[in-house]
């Protein structure tokens, strides 16, 4: 038997049970792996919640032998969506040693400068910036666009803290 590599997809966010099930049904599949890290939210109650999130949003890492006939099998879900690419076998585990990531105060917020954050969502979602201003309800973070410093502003609340240096 061949071993398989380690495949990239993307999957429909709140759809993992599904698509965990339909792996499950390839006998290709080897395996798969869809990381997830433990986040505290606020409830509308006040209540402070924890709860499992995916630590890459919609990525799922699928090992199988590449063929054909597993690609059709894996992608004719209509909750897998799209595939990306390979994965190296020293990136997997990396991916496999992050135990956790921890979002520092999520629920009561005070970022401040050189904070490290993680964003939250919109078209940066997922990226990382260390904070160079802050200013009530929101952050500045800077990102580099062709090489180029570019500011952006960002609401707190788009924002996780990741690594306080305070």
């Amino acid at each position: 038997m061949h071993l398989g590599e380690w495949h990239i997809w993307v999957i429909k966010l709140n759809k993992f049970a599904k698509v965990e099930k339909h792996l499950e049904s390839i006998p290709e599949v080897e395996e798969f792996l869809y990381p997830t890290v433990t986040k505290e939210f606020k409830s509308r109650s006040g209540n402070v919640i924890k709860r499992r999130v995916p630590m890459y949003s919609g990525y799922i890492f699928i090992k199988y032998v590449e063929d054909p006939v597993t690609y059709y099998k894996i992608n004719e879900f209509p909750f897998i969506t799209t595939y990306v690419g390979l994965c190296s076998g020293s990136d997997l585990e990396k991916v496999r040693q992050v135990k956790e990531v921890e979002y520092l105060n999520t629920v009561n917020k005070n970022v401040s400068v050189d904070d490290r954050v993680a964003i939250n969502s919109g078209p940066f979602k997922g990226f990382e910036w260390d904070v160079t201003a802050t200013s009530s309800n929101s952050i500045t973070v800077m990102l580099y666009v062709f090489g180029r410093p570019t500011p952006v502003n960002l609401n707190q609340d788009d924002a996780d803290i990741i690594l306080r240096t305070s």
